[in-house]
Formats: structure tokens, sequence, C-alpha cells
């Protein structure tokens, strides 16, 4: 009871500071030139599998309060911004679930050059995986992405880019350790500007990796893809890549290739109806937070996922679908077969809007893991409605 009212007060005092600033206002807080949208979301949810397990499923109700704040400088042509979010799941029942994700996200970009654009970045998450089954604790972690774009027009037809992606993780339980991993990925583009704002791309890719506690499983990717990048005006942007990938493990004497591709298309289909579909398929390292480690070194992931927005007067509607299809290259398990996930998603979402910087919304989420290992499969049904507060 006394946590309840804990929550409830938090939730309080978080809708009673915002509609402090709000009440009169007419847009965002400034600083100067500096522009300040500060927000939150307050939500209350129950899942019918807390852990995402096949058998003794577990259900529960469970808050999550999302505050944060995103920060824009403009320096005439180039521009600085950050964002900053702190997702705090508070369960009714399973309070070992409990964890809080801070994500942040820097961007400098760099536009005072007619042909040059430069942009460099940093992301930053402090968060922890949720527990595996009952009775287990939370899995901390910290994870880092620095990065740095630049791409230059040769002329009114060419144009070149190159891009530079570190990562690490680290977790702090001494078990969850096996997953400690940093890389690298360095990506070249070259550019044939077919219209003004269509143009065919050619990308090379070379990515590595390497593990703190099990460098038998360190690797490295090459990647080749071709195919076209648009933007008409703000009815339709898109990317569309296919190509090849391959990633070679050394120290097991090992190479797994598939072929690759990479989807990113909006499309508005009518002045308030917009579609957006996302896809990607790449060669990926299984981890312990995953629970796929036992079952190989890495596995092809083909990815789908598609957004369908409409939006009537004050009230917004979403449909979201996706589908994930994991095959593992290799039987690491002893098992005699090679694992085979089919993942599907589905998300319904409508949210109203009470005031400018006031949406109350609700929404059902729908998971289901089928696999030829049955102890793997589960299924989660999510319902949850949420409030939020953005100026």
């Amino acid at each position: 009871m006394v946590r309840a009212k804990g929550i409830w007060a938090t939730c309080a005092a978080v809708f009673s500071i915002f509609t402090l600033f709000s009440y009169g206002a007419a847009g965002n807080l400034h600083v100067g030139p500096l522009r300040i949208h500060p927000y939150a979301t307050v939500s209350a949810a129950h899942t019918d599998n807390v852990y995402l397990t096949r058998a003794d499923r577990v259900s529960d109700t469970f808050f999550l309060i999302s505050p944060g704040v995103e920060l824009l400088l403009p320096m005439k042509k180039n521009a600085l911004s950050f964002n900053y979010t702190a997702d705090s799941y508070n369960y009714r029942e399973e309070k070992k679930a409990d964890r809080t994700v801070h994500n942040a996200t820097g961007t400098l970009s760099l536009n005072q050059w007619k042909r040059l654009k430069v942009q460099a970045r940093d992301g930053f998450t402090r968060g922890a995986d949720r527990p595996y089954f009952k009775g287990d604790q939370t899995h901390p972690f910290t994870w880092n992405s620095p990065g740095l774009s630049v791409d230059y027009d040769l002329n009114r037809w060419l144009g070149v880019g190159a891009a530079y992606t570190g990562e690490t993780k680290k977790y702090d339980r001494s078990l969850d350790q096996i997953d400690d991993y940093k890389g690298t990925e360095l990506t070249g583009s070259l550019y044939l500007k077919m219209l003004p704002k269509t143009s065919l791309v050619a990308s090379y890719g070379y990515r590595t990796r390497s593990y703190d506690n099990r460098e038998s499983e360190d690797s490295y990717s090459n990647r080749i893809e071709g195919g076209i990048t648009w933007e008409i005006a703000a009815k339709s942007t898109g990317t569309a890549r296919v190509g090849y990938m391959r990633t070679d493990y050394h120290r097991l004497s090992r190479s797994d290739s598939a072929f690759s591709y990479l989807i990113s298309i909006t499309h508005r289909l009518r002045p308030k109806t917009t579609l957006s579909v996302e896809g990607v398929r790449r060669i990926l390292d299984t981890s312990r937070a995953d629970r796929n480690l036992a079952f190989g070194s890495g596995y092809v992931s083909t990815q789908i996922r598609a957004t369908l927005s409409h939006r009537y007067r004050k009230l917004t509607g979403r449909l979201k679908v996706g589908y994930i299809h994991d095959e593992y290259l290799h039987d690491d398990s002893g098992l005699g077969k090679k694992r085979k996930d089919d993942l599907y998603t589905g998300e319904l979402s409508v949210d109203h809007a009470l005031r400018r910087w006031l949406r109350l919304g609700g929404a059902y989420r729908y998971t289901r893991l089928n696999s030829n290992f049955p102890a793997e499969e589960y299924g989660e049904n999510t319902i949850m409605i949420y409030v939020s507060l953005i100026l």
C-alpha cells in the first residue's frame, strides 16, 4: 500500500509540475536561442507474462514513469541537440523486476559548407535487462556508442560518404559479463544522383566485435550493399538496399554468410494517414541476455515491421505489426538440430489530444515466439493506458 501511494504521488507531482508550466503557455521553453522541450509519460499496464516464459507464467500490473527533456541549440546552419529519457518500471507484485533505464543521445550537425555535411553523435544507456525467471534479479549494464559521419558532394551528380560507429557494453554482475564486448564499424558510400532528390547508392561496411570473456567468438564482418534512396518532399522518403554479408570467427575457424538488406520507407498515403516500413537482414551475435548463447555464436535475423497511423481531429490511431525470423547457423547445442525462431508482434493504440500539451491514450500489444525448441516459446499480452505531457 505504501508503495502504491508513492507511485501515485510521483504521478501527481509530475502532472502538477507540467500543469503549472503549461497553463496559458503556447509553446516550448526558451533560454536565449536554446529551445527546451520537457516531457513525461505516466502509464499503468498489465502483462500476463512478466518473464517471457512458456511455463509458470506470472502476470502482474506495473507502472511506467518516463520523464525526459529535449534540448535544441540552433547555430546558424549548424545545430546541437540533446535528448534524455528515464523509463522507470515499477511492478505491483514482482518487485525484483523493477528497473530504471536511462537513455541519453547527443548530436552535433555541421552544415555550414555547401557540399560538406558533418555529424557527430553519441548514445548512452544505463539500464538493466529484465529477470529471466521468477526469483531472478535484473541484469544492470552500461552501453555507449559514439559515431561520426561525413557526406561530401563531389559534383552535381556524384557524392561520397563515410561513417564510424563505436560500441561498448558492460554488465555489472560477474555472471552477465560473458556478454561484455566492444566493437567498431566503418562504412563507405557512393551516391549517384539520378534526380535532385533520388540517388542510387552503393555501400561497403566493415565491422569488428571482441568479447572480454569469450574471446573465441571475436569476429569481423564485411558487407556490400546497393540500392536507392529518395526524398520526395514531405510525402515520401526512404532507403532500400540489398547485398551480401560475411562474418568470420577466426578462432573458431568458421565463416558465415547471408544476403542482407536494409529498408526504411515513410509514405504519406493521405494528408492524415502515414505508412512506414522498416526492415533489416543481418548476421547477429548471440548473447546470454537474449537467452540464446547456448545455441551458437551467430544467427541470421530477418526483420520487418510496419506502422500505419491515422489522425482524425484530435484522435490518432496507430497499428503496428512486426515479424522476425531468426535462423541459427550451427548446432552448438549438440541436440542434433539448429534453432529456428519466428517472433510475431502486433500493437493497436489510440490517443486523444486533450490540449496541445496533454494527451491521453491506451494500447494493446501482443507478442508470440514460436521455435523448434519448444522450451523457448512464449506469448505475452499487454494492456496499457497512459497520459503524456509535452512542452
